[in-house]
C-alpha cells in the first residue's frame, strides 16, 4: 500500500464510524408529536348599516336690517303768537281830594345844657324830643313812632347784575349730575331730545337762591327740572363794596342724553 493511503485510511474509516452513529441515533429516535388540529374557524361577515343621517339644521332667522341711531335733536319752543291788544276800559272819574288837614306839627329839639347826666354818670349831652324817636330814625315819622324805628332805612337791598359787584357769587352746592340724569323728561328721552335752559337766579345776601327765572325756555318738561334743581343750589354771597350783595345771577343748565 502506497503511503498517501495509509496517511488518510484511519480518516475514513472515523468519518464512516460516525456518519453511522448519526444514522443509528437518528433511527432510533421517537417520531415528533405532531400539533394537534383545531376546529376549523368561522368567519361571518356581517354588514351595519349606515346611521341614519342626522336632520338638516333649522335656517337661520332672518336678519333685520340695524336701523340707524337717531342722533339726538335740540329742543325748541315755538313762539306764540300775541293777542291782539283790547282797547283798555275808561277809567273811573277821579275821586274828590280829602279835605286838607292840619299842617304838621314842626319837630321840636330840647339840649340839655348840663355837661354831665343826671344821677351821676358821666355822659354827653344829645339833641332829645318830646315823644319817642330815634337819632336815626325817619326825621319825618310822627312823635308817636316806637323808639329805634328806622322800618324806612331797613329795607332790603334790590339784587343788582353780577357786572356791578366787585366778586360775583361762587357756586357750593348743587344736586348731583346723577340726579339730574334721573330727572330728565321721559317723553324727552323718548323723542331722543337734549336742551339747554337758560335761567337767572336771584341769590341773597347769605347765598341762598330766592327765586329762579327761565330766561331761554326747551319746553318739554325741561324748563320745570331745570328751575327746581337750581333752587336747591347753594352759592358764596356776592361782595360790594366789602358787602354781601343780592344779585341776578346768569345760571345756565345743559340735558343730555347718556351716549
Amino acid at each position: 500500500m502506497s503511503p498517501v493511503k495509509q496517511r488518510f485510511l484511519p480518516s475514513l474509516l472515523l468519518a464512516g464510524a460516525l456518519h453511522g452513529a448519526g444514522f443509528g441515533w437518528l433511527a432510533t429516535r421517537p417520531p415528533p408529536r405532531l400539533p394537534e388540529r383545531r376546529p376549523p374557524t368561522t368567519v361571518r361577515l356581517v354588514t351595519r348599516e349606515k346611521p341614519p343621517a342626522p336632520p338638516p339644521a333649522p335656517a337661520p332667522p332672518p336678519v333685520e336690517p340695524v336701523k340707524p341711531k337717531e342722533p339726538p335733536r335740540i329742543a325748541s319752543v315755538k313762539p306764540t303768537v300775541a293777542e291782539p291788544l283790547r282797547p283798555a276800559p275808561p277809567s273811573p272819574a277821579p275821586a274828590a281830594p280829602p279835605p286838607p288837614g292840619p299842617p304838621p306839627q314842626p319837630r321840636r329839639f330840647a339840649v340839655s345844657m348840663n355837661a354831665v347826666v343826671p344821677g351821676g354818670a358821666g355822659g354827653v349831652a344829645v339833641p332829645v324830643t318830646e315823644g319817642a324817636t330815634a337819632a336815626r330814625g325817619n326825621p319825618n315819622a310822627p312823635a308817636s313812632a316806637p323808639v329805634g324805628d328806622n322800618t324806612a332805612f331797613a329795607t332790603r337791598a334790590t339784587p343788582v347784575d353780577t357786572i356791578d359787584v366787585e366778586k360775583p357769587p361762587r357756586q357750593l352746592a348743587c344736586p348731583p349730575a346723577e340726579e339730574l340724569r334721573q330727572r330728565y323728561p321721559a317723553a324727552a328721552r323718548e323723542a331722543r331730545l337734549e336742551a339747554d335752559v337758560r335761567l337767572e337766579l336771584t341769590i341773597d345776601e347769605a347765598g341762598r337762591v330766592t327765586a329762579a327765572r327761565v330766561v331761554q325756555p326747551a319746553g318739554n318738561g325741561f324748563d320745570e327740572v331745570a328751575v327746581e334743581q337750581a333752587r336747591r343750589c347753594t352759592f358764596s354771597p356776592a361782595i360790594r363794596g366789602g358787602r354781601p350783595q343780592a344779585v341776578r345771577y346768569p345760571f345756565p343748565v345743559k340735558f343730555r342724553l347718556d351716549e
